[in-house]
């Protein structure tokens, strides 16, 4: 099923479907910003999109029942189907949605030119009475003109990175009633915020600008808690990178592992619950990985090395590292953000580093019958033949099932918003 309604932008249409609650907690922010700037409007194209090919693929979501006989029965839930929603730009080129917090709001960065290589932050609110979606630019009120959003959490605050020069990154929280700088830990230029948790606590990475002795750029993983970082080590290497951080403050991310001096180490995803970094370890075969994303269990994504040099995404969950695989047309694979029904996002590359080659987004879809694991569906398999879109990255997902990231359309690669139709876990 597949329904477009024209918008009322000749340069962009689009529409978020969301209840009007869904931005309640930005509309008094967004309200404020329309009286001091104009924001860029535009229209947007929504399309109701059905999983219509989902049967004959090997993945469902499943519930057991048990017959007359007492055998147990696998049902197959309802496919998921979606409105999508190009979020267009701020009036450039390009734009990349990095985050959306359960209520609905979303945050990443555009373009104003495209010689302007960092672009500027942005934030949407929809209203479920007119359909229309507004974007809007939010880095310039940081006092710097670069910047790209990063993440949002349940209570609208927003972390951003505001650029201030080659090597130079201000770090920048963003709430309901203001906006405040992030400290950096002494001997560093840098401090980049990269996840937010519903407390307001940030995971990220300080980094300096002068190479050590080695020729590696040091850098730090960090936790800010009222916008104080602190280091929180390595396991063992020269630098760590946090990425996320969950309700419990349990902190995930990178770091490099002990290595020869002067030789390029492993670099492993860790764990971090206030003692020191854990090592999640590889996948079998595998020599570097990264953790990207964590739930509120307490369950973690990101990619490993495999076996044959393949990179591949994973979910780690009591104790074990779990392959979650690929499509069958692409070697490759990530996950960049996990919700608390257990749907992964992320993409399947043609190349091992997702920079180059074919990318297409991807959801791992959970199964009750297959022990926590779960296999790929391109997301593009929603689309109908024919459609100009090709989506490409699935960055994160919220509680209510709706996804951002970046697709590619007319030449040109755009923020997309997927508003679930019906939730992936039925209800």
């Amino acid at each position: 099923i597949f329904t477009a309604q024209a918008g009322n932008s000749p340069r962009s249409a689009g529409a978020m479907g969301m209840a009007a609650a869904s931005f309640a907690p930005l509309k008094s922010r967004v309200l404020a910003l329309r009286r001091t700037e104009k924001p860029a409007r535009q229209g947007v194209l929504a399309a109701t999109v059905a999983f219509a090919g989902l049967g004959a693929l090997p993945v469902q979501f499943v519930t057991r029942s048990a017959n007359p006989a007492g055998e147990r029965v696998v049902a197959p839930l309802p496919p998921p189907r979606y409105t999508l929603v190009d979020l267009g730009t701020l009036g450039g080129q390009s734009s990349d949605a990095t985050g959306i917090s359960d209520g609905g709001i979303v945050v990443g960065g555009a373009n104003f030119d495209h010689r302007n290589l960092h672009g500027h932050a942005f934030e949407t609110m929809s209203s479920g009475d007119t359909g229309v979606s507004t974007i809007s630019d939010i880095s310039t009120r940081s006092g710097l003109d670069r910047g790209i959003a990063r993440a949002v959490n349940r209570s609208a605050n927003v972390i951003l990175e505001a650029f201030s020069g080659p090597g130079r990154v201000t770090g920048l929280l963003l709430t309901p009633t203001g906006l405040r700088r992030l400290g950096k830990l002494p001997g560093f230029v840098s401090a980049r915020p990269l996840g937010i948790n519903a407390a307001g606590d940030i995971a990220g990475v300080a980094r300096a600008v002068v190479p050590d002795a080695l020729g590696a750029l040091s850098m730090r993983a960090i936790v800010f808690h009222d916008a104080t970082p602190r280091d929180i080590g390595t396991l063992g290497g020269r630098y760590a990178v946090a990425k996320a951080i969950n309700d419990a403050g349990v902190v995930v991310g990178k770091s490099e592992m002990p290595g020869t001096p002067g030789q390029s180490a492993a670099t492993h995803a860790f764990v971090y619950d206030d003692t020191v970094p854990r090592d999640l370890g590889v996948l079998p075969g595998g020599t570097d990985s990264v953790a990207d994303a964590i739930d509120r269990q307490g369950r973690i994504v990101g990619s490993s090395d495999s076996a044959g040099g393949f990179r591949h995404a994973f979910l780690w969950t009591k104790g074990e590292m779990i392959d979650l695989g690929t499509p069958a047309d692409l070697p490759f694979s990530r996950a960049y953000g996990i919700n608390d029904a257990g749907v992964v996002g992320g993409a399947a590359y043609s190349e091992n580093d997702p920079a180059n080659g074919v990318r297409r987004a991807v959801i791992w879809l959970p199964s009750a019958d297959s022990a926590g694991a779960a296999r790929p569906v391109d997301l593009n398999t929603a689309l109908p033949p024919g459609s100009p879109w090709l989506l490409e990255t699935a960055r994160a997902i919220n509680g209510r099932g709706q996804i951002v990231g970046q697709n590619f359309v007319n030449g040109r690669r755009r923020a997309f918003l997927l508003n679930p139709v019906v939730s992936h876990d039925g209800r």
